[in-house]
């Protein structure tokens, strides 16, 4: 499985760009406004990835935080929902728009995205609720990432992605992560700003108080 690629886009279009890594041009399909953010770039960008695998293809879907490409793994988990129609909810709603959406059973906004009617908004809105706590524990990682869309990415932002996701690979959730940041700010005031020469500092400093 592709988890995440970092590299420099060849084409971007709307819902989709081209990224070489490595010498490799892989295609990711994308929401709306990461294609925008990247069409603006002029430099390497980061993207985390989910993999779709079907009988005559294999997708690539893009995403600028971990926490939107979970919630697009949320919204495949529903019945009747496959990737596209989950990238097309994100696209239409944004992240944050669409999770408060789908906690408050607003149909009428729902219906907002194209090839959602009546019938089908109200099935999305109760499985969807059905897991509510999952639900608001991914609207926590939306909080926890500064509730960014593509317009507000920033290299920090992505430097403390990859601590998040280093911190993740070891076993420790989201709440500890983020309990241990509060640790450090209190006991550590004086800690080095995180950067990419102090990533791998920052981690084991987060792990002293984990």
């Amino acid at each position: 499985m592709i988890f995440s690629l970092r590299g420099r886009p060849l084409m971007v279009q709307p819902f989709f760009a081209v990224v070489e890594c490595g010498g490799v041009g892989y295609g990711v399909k994308l929401p709306l406004d990461a294609s925008e953010f990247i069409a603006a770039q002029k430099g390497e960008i980061l993207l985390y990835t989910r993999t779709i695998i079907r009988e005559n293809a294999q997708e690539l879907y893009g995403f600028l935080n971990i926490a939107e490409a979970e919630l697009f793994d949320f919204l495949r988990e529903l019945h009747g929902i496959g990737p596209g129609m989950s990238l097309n909810l994100i696209s239409t709603m944004g992240s944050d728009g669409l999770i408060r959406t789908l906690l408050s059973g607003d149909i009428v906004s729902l219906q907002k995205a194209p090839k959602v009617g009546k019938a089908r908004a109200d099935k999305i809105i109760f499985e969807a609720r059905l897991k509510e706590k999952k639900l608001q524990a991914l609207a926590e990682r939306l909080v926890s990432a500064g509730g960014r869309t593509a317009a507000k990415m920033t290299a920090r932002d992505e430097i403390k992605e990859r601590l998040y996701e280093a911190l993740q690979s070891l076993g420790f959730q989201q709440k500890e992560i983020e309990r241990a940041e509060q640790q450090i700010s209190k006991q550590f005031p004086d800690a080095p700003e995180l950067t990419e020469e102090t990533l791998q500092e920052s981690i084991r400093l987060y792990l002293r108080c984990l």
